[in-house]
């Protein structure tokens, strides 16, 4: 695991972390069902879901969303 994140997952309760693992599977899932028009559309689609994820779980462990210098267009 990436450290930067090791401390965000160790903040994580047994609870979030259930949470977390459920939404992750249920990411998976639709990654796997889903139809992409291009490989462009399927990464900026998976990034864009692991934002939100990690935006979602972040919060709740008092991450903050590092401002980038470029801006991102997903």
């Amino acid at each position: 695991m990436n450290v930067k994140y090791l401390k965000l997952w160790r903040e994580l309760t047994h609870a979030d972390s259930d949470s977390l693992v459920e939404d992750l599977k249920n990411v998976l899932y639709e990654w796997e069902e889903k139809e992409y028009p291009s490989d462009k559309a399927r990464w900026q689609s998976y990034a864009q879901d692991i934002a939100e994820l990690v935006d979602y779980y972040g919060s709740e462990a008092g991450w903050k969303k590092k401002k980038s210098k470029k801006s991102k267009k997903w």
